[in-house]
């Protein structure tokens, strides 16, 4: 459980609402859940460079995400 509580308001328009309540329901999470979900493999993503795919699981393909000399 969360120790602390922001709440926020967000409006989605209905195609990604819709999207949003599909992964929910794959997931079998609510749909604050999903997104904390999203949010935090997508910080671990770009902030810590752990390759994640979509799912969160760790990417099968991490060469895909390597940086490229400039």
């Amino acid at each position: 459980m969360h120790t602390r509580e922001i709440n926020f308001n967000v409006r989605f328009d209905t195609a990604t609402r819709d999207d949003l309540d599909k992964i929910a329901d794959v997931w079998r999470v609510s749909r604050a859940e999903a997104i904390r979900r999203m949010t935090q493999n997508t910080a671990e993503h770009i902030f810590t460079e752990v390759p994640k795919c979509a799912d969160g699981g760790r990417c099968f393909v991490p060469q895909m995400h390597a940086k490229k000399a400039v």
